[in-house]
């Protein structure tokens, strides 16, 4: 093969080279744009999830109110007991939930010190105070303890069973790891909950018992 031959071969398999490489420079560019499109969609699908949900729970409670207050107005003695019973379930279930659900779940050491800030609107002050609760998730030796292990938690389900009108003894399923959540073991806690009807929070919290289920 003549030295001229060869050099041909090579320019074109040079120009073949820089052509694939173009159009794979290309090829990524387009899936990087496609995956940052799809992932600012999920974000604001989201957001607008998120957003849905504290407008049909902020009406589903305006509900619960306006219900409770013609109810318990009602001449009948048996339906203004019904009424209060019902709606102080309804009360508890709402935020028993909406507390337990931000309480146990968070990825990271982050979220897992944010859940006060979180739960302003279903909880007590003084409840948000309580230490016991809500630790700074530091271990006797001043680390943090969510970090350095890794723990993460994922709220499952609550049940609520009403013992007066401002108190309930809720039941709540969890499930937490460390690493991987497919070594994720299960557990129940029951809680003594007392409820401010008035304001809609939780005031007070008082573990029962507690099992693990793994």
């Amino acid at each position: 093969m003549s030295k001229k031959t060869a050099k041909k071969i090579q320019l074109i398999i040079g120009t073949v080279a820089l052509i694939v490489i173009l159009i794979s420079a290309i090829n990524i560019t387009i899936n990087v744009s496609k995956f940052n499109n799809l992932k600012q969609e999920e974000q604001r699908t989201s957001k607008e999830v998120k957003t849905a949900q504290k407008e049909y729970t902020h009406y589903k409670n305006q509900v619960v109110k306006q219900t409770y207050a013609k109810e318990t107005n009602n001449d009948n003695e048996l339906v203004r007991g019904v009424a209060i019973h019902n709606s102080s379930y309804n009360i508890m279930k709402n935020l028993s939930t909406k507390f337990f659900s931000e309480y146990f779940t968070w990825d990271d050491s982050k979220q897992y010190e944010s859940r006060k800030d979180k739960l302003e609107s279903v909880a007590d002050s003084s409840l948000l105070d309580d230490d016991k609760l809500f630790d700074d998730a530091k271990d006797n030796m001043g680390g943090n303890y969510i970090k350095a292990l890794d723990i993460q938690s994922e709220y499952q389900d609550s049940t609520v069973s009403v013992i007066d009108d401002h108190t309930g003894l809720v039941k709540v399923d969890y499930k937490s790891w460390f690493d991987s959540k497919s070594k994720s073991s299960s557990s129940t806690r029951y809680y003594e909950v007392g409820f401010d009807r008035d304001n809609q929070k939780v005031k007070s919290i008082k573990l029962v018992f507690s099992e693990d289920n793994s």
